[in-house]
């Protein structure tokens, strides 16, 4: 495929390889969401309420509680960014990929029109896109971006 026949804000987010949700009830413990992430190899868990979603935790948040020493036994809406940032279906990929860099994210929750996770988007699954869309100019790349200097620069 072309590079102009791809257009981040013309392709469905439908087109990324989406995550299925990892989720917890708000009142789950720290240490518990911290076993689900290992168990599962996962970056963030999604906090649901009946259903919908009503915060993140993500592994940053979890190194930020150990570093400080804070207790991992603490229910998991304590620690909780309430209200994340979503992406839902008919959303582009250019849109998440904008909220992702405005607000330095690796990841955002999808969810539907009532507010109940579909599954997550991530930095991994957008890179495969653009993968897939590009393959001789990723594949091709040369194991160095520039030759290393062998002198000094400058004066």
């Amino acid at each position: 495929m072309t590079p102009s026949a791809l257009n981040l804000n013309g392709e469905s987010i439908g087109q990324v390889d989406i995550r299925p949700p990892l989720s917890v009830a708000p009142g789950a413990s720290v240490r518990e969401v911290l076993r689900l992430l290992k168990e599962h190899r996962r970056g963030s868990v999604l906090v649901c309420r009946q259903g919908r979603l009503v915060g993140i935790l993500t592994e940053r948040d979890i190194l930020r509680l150990l570093a400080g020493g804070h207790d991992l036994d603490v229910a998991v809406e304590r620690e909780m960014v309430p209200d994340p940032l979503t992406v839902g279906p008919s959303d582009t990929v250019g849109a998440a990929v904008e909220r992702m860099a405005e607000n330095g994210y690796r990841r955002l929750p999808l969810v539907d029109s009532d507010n109940r996770p579909i599954g997550e988007v991530d930095v991994e699954g957008i890179v495969h896109l653009l993968v897939q869309h590009f393959p001789q100019a990723v594949y091709n790349l040369p194991p160095l971006a520039s030759p290393p200097t062998r002198e000094r620069e400058g004066p």
